[in-house]
């Protein structure tokens, strides 16, 4: 599990959570897990004093971790009485998923389950595509077992969004949960909108409990398949994910199968336990780099457990929200499917039995059509395959996702190493939940037991972009996670490993010292115009490349990390 970027992870807590039990117990220091062994008693009025003064040490407190900068907008109140007129408002408010179907925990399910307008214009005039988002916390069992999850707009995962290319996207984030957070946009550019990143102690700063914030970029020079994530702690293993897409005017040209139907399936590991918590076992003494084993994994947002395997778990399977996503598509013809691993660790090998996978897009890059029968895909990665529903024999085929345990430096007992979905021929073109898996046959191959990407080498883009003759500049990075003294020190890069200020971000800080012409942001005291800063920047804990225009940069990592 990724943890170089976690360091405000052990900051936090899970107290929002209100039962005793190990997984919602505050997050401790990460220097200090032995437990307090002094017993007080207190009075009732000693405890009135005590909360008294909690709540004037921590309001200044809070406040100060509200975003601020000339580039950090902080929103008290959203008046929408008049909406802007230049503003296509495609908000999933509250109004609009109070009409959504409810499971016992409060999540919304999606009525459409990801799959995209067929009517969308492409050729549309540039616009602004509006999103309001409202974080909240609460308890849900998307396999059957309940746990604490964050939920966006009441729901699991978050809402698509689908803009054009040229298109400005402006979301509006209300964030109502215990803990700080911020949402990154997973593959997006950023070209002059830096501090739109989401990228807490990189580009920005979190967004306060209580606090909104307005993420506001123009998307151009790319299209195709993208998603978007908490970027504070752990949150997004918690819930907070969700699909971006972005069409280009010459989608139809670059796509070179022409499809009927185009959807999201989203595969990700899943944990039954407040990743927080994970965390915070994965860091203390004697662990030795093993990371967190999934309990199982979801396909958006849904699978199904038997309850029965898990005495340990409060369980069960019967609200609408659990189930076996189950797909239709219309029989004889192609459909898109954009596959994204929003998990947190695992990767994935994806398949639909007695159908070949045509990969038609990469991380959006366009390819040429090559045949799979198995996709490989790692977590963050994006790939579109287009299916042929052209088999006679039957009307519905099992959907397999599993995950390649042999990644895993532990077992963990409890674990299903695979969700399963279904694929049936219907002309309704949406989705339902299924009880039972139809019997179809499984590709005879060997499953793959390497811990490996898809050879892309054998995919071409469509558009070929040459590369490059020659760098501006070479890096060689060392990737490894360090133990010492019986426990995970984190991740490095090199000697350094990252701790970020979640107050003053790294690109505030290069920003203010270039406008100020401060002489440790100086490149003429270096070799070149790309260099590694370590006058205005500690380097064992804020490794920091500063380059001065566009350049040209060659990046070798080796990784050193046994999983």
């Amino acid at each position: 599990m990724p943890v170089a970027d976690e360091e405000v992870a052990l900051s936090e807590t899970s107290e929002q959570w209100s039962d005793g039990d190990a997984q919602r117990r505050a997050l401790l220091d990460e220097e200090n897990f032995r437990p307090h062994v002094e017993v007080w008693s207190f009075k009732w009025w000693q405890y009135a004093l005590l909360f008294l003064i909690s709540v004037i040490l921590l309001v200044p407190f809070a406040v100060n971790l509200a975003p601020k900068g000339s580039s950090w907008k902080e929103i008290t109140s959203i008046d929408t009485s008049q909406p802007d007129p230049d503003v296509n408002d495609q908000q999933f408010g509250q109004s609009e998923s109070l009409s959504q179907p409810q499971s016992p925990g409060g999540a919304t399910l999606p009525r459409d389950e990801y799959l995209l307008d067929p009517a969308w214009d492409y050729g549309a005039a540039p616009t602004t595509r509006q999103y309001h988002w409202t974080l909240t916390e609460t308890e849900l069992n998307p396999d059957g077992v309940w746990r604490p999850m964050l939920l966006i707009n009441n729901q699991f995962p978050g809402p698509l969004i689908e803009v054009n290319e040229h298109d400005t996207i402006r979301v509006v984030v209300d964030n109502q949960m215990t803990n700080a957070t911020s949402i990154h946009w997973h593959g997006i550019y950023q070209n002059g909108t830096n501090s739109m990143d989401g990228t807490v102690g990189i580009t920005g700063c979190p967004i306060a409990p209580n606090h909104s914030f307005t993420y506001e970029f123009k998307v151009y020079g790319q299209s195709g398949s993208y998603w978007y994530h908490a970027h504070q702690g752990m949150q997004a293993s918690d819930g907070l994910v969700g699909p971006l897409v972005i069409h280009s005017k010459d989608e139809k040209q670059l796509q070179q199968i022409q499809y009927a139907s185009d959807r999201i399936i989203m595969l990700s590991d899943h944990y039954h336990d407040l990743t927080g918590v994970l965390l915070r076992k994965y860091l203390a003494p004697d662990m030795e780099n093993a990371e967190p084993v999934p309990d199982g994994a979801l396909i958006n947002g849904r699978a199904i457990r038997n309850c029965d395997d898990l005495p340990h778990r409060r369980c069960d399977n019967t609200t609408s929200n659990v189930g076996i996503p189950a797909f239709d598509l219309e029989p004889n013809r192609h459909h898109r499917l954009r596959i994204m691993n929003v998990g947190a660790f695992a990767e994935f090998q994806f398949q639909i039995d007695e159908h070949e996978l045509a990969v038609t897009e990469v991380d959006g890059t366009d390819v040429r059509p090559t045949n799979y029968h198995r996709l490989n895909i790692n977590p963050a990665q994006r790939y579109s395959v287009v299916v042929h529903t052209d088999k006679r024999e039957r009307t519905s085929f099992r959907m397999r996702a599993r995950m390649i345990t042999h990644c895993f430096a532990e077992k963990n007992p409890y674990m299903v190493d695979s969700v399963q979905g279904i694929v049936q021929y219907s002309s309704n073109s949406g989705f339902t939940a299924a009880n039972e898996l139809p019997d179809t046959i499984d590709w005879d191959e060997a499953i793959g037991l390497e811990c490996k990407d898809l050879n892309t080498t054998e995919l071409v883009p469509v558009q070929v972009v040459a590369a490059p003759e020659k760098a501006d500049a070479f890096f060689y990075l060392r990737s490894n996670f360090e133990i010492g003294a019986y426990r995970l020190s984190r991740g490095k890069f090199n000697t350094s490993s990252w701790r970020g200020d979640v107050k003053n971000p790294t690109l505030f800080r290069s920003i203010d010292g270039l406008q100020a012409k401060n002489a440790s942001f100086d490149a003429e005291h270096d070799d070149g115009a790309v260099f590694v800063n370590d006058r205005a920047f500690n380097q064992p804990t804020e490794l920091t490349i500063q380059s001065s225009g566009i350049q040209t940069i060659d990046v070798l990592i080796s990784n050193f990390d046994d999983g």
